[in-house]
């Protein structure tokens, strides 16, 4: 197949009014041709556009153009054409100069929105469709500047700038292989990388489907495959903005250098130059990250027509072997509370941690505190700080006799509400018995407040092959439960589970794991669990403003579920308020609710007399559902299953072809 398109344009930061960059070798400045400034090795500088002037910070919609005609009954023919798959009204411009009528939709408010209504278009025979901004005023010229470190200020151009280096480029923390662009569009600019599409790839893949999330090398091909193809068939949808395609969600996830590795590296380069056909053309090819089971037919989403390729499948990969390993707990503490600290198990851990807390001691935490223990215990924290211990000794191990101890070593006094409003302790101490736990969170809280930092957090991970491979062995193990920590003595992880954990202090192994996705200790074997499921509630009043803004029905009183696909999705809602009724359908579902998926179950919260409250959603998927579902093609690989496999099985009647150079 002959394709053109060896580079693209890639918009990396759109509608900005400066932005920050390093190069670590010399770096020049084109206008067109001619070099007009450059910028030595290892310098940090900003591009600035000068004198934005009132409307600056404005946030422009976008515009999608549907087409430019010279007769006004083409216009009235392309109408018809739009009424036959969307009930969306269109504007049409008529530019006196150009002697054109421009067929538009929008403005959109996010760039998103603006895709879906591009895809549309395109899917329903519609092909010079492309993406436009829009910021309701008339736009001047504004003047590119070069600021320095030193703060000097150098004008560079009105229009584009190119900035060329033999190394990559850091924008923004980013570095991004190619040239890079900078364009003025009206009182912004865009930054676009200019790179050959399988560099470009090489940014794609692993920000999509990361290698180490997702490790079988015929899934990641899979995925190169459908990311060349989507950027084949979407060439040019930016084209008035000066580039082909952007780098967020909208079109496909793009993080350059930053995102590299070696296991989709292999992916692309095993693959280069391979992209999916229907009838001899690239086709639309769409992902998803996690269907729930079963892909939808894109009419079902994006409304239109049917698809030949785009329609509902099986997930392929409902039965994987998902990689798992059995986490065992060194140390099964006992259900822990107290009110001096508030999450009493990471206070043992602590004191663990330090060697404070013995490990014969761990079985007795809830047991009253002798007073032999709290001298020594005590004795072993103040000690540890270089405080001296009171000479007054404590009388015993009531709380009360407890803070006047600690009052008397930490501040000099037996008042202990000075200890309260220092901080030292949390709660008022009653003469009443201690418990060992209590002992344990008011040393905690001390430690806390001495080391001037706050009790020690642990990381959020989403589980992959590298943590896995740690084969790590905790010695504290935890379900995460209402805000609480409930101890375990074993559990299995695997990938896609979220988790939070903390490394030993002296690097030797994993101190403690947390584990949130509770699910995943069933027998689902189709998903990732962090995205199988989701829960949202949204209050009336927020549901109504998000409502309104696809349908005008004033304040919401009623809303409900007026159809479903035979996969379970949500395909139109019906909405009732105090100034008319109407139906949302489609992707606008998802943006209106603000949920995951369209495949949820919808709840109604209302008051005693009926008022409508809010709603509660609760979904079994992540992304549009159409096309290729990331985690089935992991699934499917894991299960033998080739790239090919996988693509044909997830787009109907394709054929995956090699481009030629």
């Amino acid at each position: 197949m002959q394709l053109e398109a060896k580079t693209i344009k890639v918009g990396i930061a759109l509608n900005r009014h400066e932005a920050r960059f390093y190069t670590d070798t010399k770096l020049k400045i084109f206008h067109k041709r001619h070099h007009i400034r450059s910028v030595p090795a290892g310098s940090s500088f900003r591009i600035w556009l000068g004198s934005p002037g009132k409307n600056s910070g404005k946030q422009p919609g976008w515009i999608v153009q549907v087409g430019a005609y010279r007769r006004h009954s083409s216009v009235e023919m392309c109408r018809k054409m739009l009424a036959r798959f969307t009930d969306e009204k269109v504007s049409v411009e008529y530019v006196r100069k150009r002697n054109l009528y421009l067929v538009r939709f929008g403005p959109y408010s996010s760039l998103s929105e603006a895709s879906a209504t591009k895809d549309l278009l395109k899917m329903n025979g519609f092909s010079d469709v492309y993406i436009s901004s829009f910021d309701g005023h008339v736009k001047k010229k504004h003047m590119l500047y070069l600021i320095t470190e030193e703060y000097d200020k150098y004008p560079l151009h009105d229009g584009s700038v190119t900035l060329k280096s033999k190394h990559p480029v850091t924008i923004e923390g980013k570095r991004y292989r190619g040239k890079l662009q900078i364009r003025v569009n009206g009182d912004s600019f865009n930054v676009i990388n200019i790179v050959d599409i399988e560099q470009y790839l090489r940014g794609v893949v692993p920000a999509e489907m990361g290698g180490t999330l997702y490790p079988q090398i015929e899934a990641l091909k899979a995925q190169a495959v459908a990311a060349r193809t989507y950027v084949y068939y979407n060439l040019g949808q930016f084209k008035s903005l000066g580039f082909d395609i952007c780098a967020s969600q909208s079109c496909q996830v793009y993080k350059g250098m930053n995102a590299e590795q070696d296991r989709t590296d292999r992916a692309v380069e095993a693959t280069r130059g391979e992209i999916i056909t229907y009838k001899g053309k690239p086709i639309n090819a769409l992902f998803t990250a996690f269907c729930g089971g079963e892909t939808e037919n894109v009419e079902n989403v994006f409304e239109g027509g049917p698809v030949p390729y785009l329609k509902s499948v099986k997930c392929g990969g409902s039965a994987g072997d998902w990689i798992s390993q059995t986490l065992t707990a060194a140390i099964t503490l006992e259900p822990l509370e107290s009110s001096y600290i508030k999450t009493p198990p990471l206070a043992v851990v602590r004191m663990y941690e330090t060697g404070l807390l013995k490990r014969e001691e761990l079985g007795h935490l809830n047991e009253i505190a002798t007073l032999t223990f709290c001298k020594n215990f005590f004795g072993s924290v103040l000690s540890k700080y270089g405080i001296p211990i009171p000479k007054t000794g404590l009388k015993s191990a009531s709380l009360k006799d407890i803070a006047e101890y600690l009052g008397m070593a930490l501040l000099n006094t037996d008042d202990t509400s000075d200890l309260l409003s220092s901080g030292l302790l949390r709660q008022p101490c009653p003469d009443i018995p201690a418990h060992v736990i209590d002992i344990v969170a008011i040393a905690e809280t001390i430690r806390e407040v001495l080391n001037q930092e706050d009790l020690p957090k642990l990381k959020f991970k989403v589980v992959d092959k590298d943590f896995l491979d740690q084969n790590p062995a905790p010695d504290f193990l935890f379900y995460a439960a209402g805000g609480q920590l409930i101890p375990a003595s074993i559990a299995r992880i695997r990938f896609g589970d979220r988790i939070r954990y903390r490394e030993k202090p002296d690097g030797t192994g994993i101190a403690v794991v947390e584990i949130l996705t509770r699910e995943s200790q069933g027998t689902l074997n189709d998903s990732f669990v962090s995205s199988y499921r989701w829960f949202r509630f949204l209050p009336a009043d927020q549901l109504s403003t998000q409502v309104n803004r696809y349908v005008k029905v004033g304040q919401l009183t009623d809303i409900s579920v007026a159809k479903t696909t035979a996969t379970g999705r949500v395909a139109a809602l019906k909405v009732i308020g105090t100034a008319g009724s109407g139906i949302i359908r489609g992707l606008k579902i998802r943006w209106a609710l603000g949920g995951k998926e369209n495949k949820f179950k919808l709840f109604k919260r209302v008051s005693p007399d009926g008022k409508l409250l809010g709603v509660y959603l609760s979904g079994s998927a992540w992304g549009h559902g159409v096309g290729m579902c990331q985690v089935g093609a992991f699934g499917m690989a894991t299960k033998g299953y080739t790239y090919i496999d996988i693509l044909k099985h997830y787009y109907t009647g394709v054929e995956i072809e090699q481009i030629k150079e």
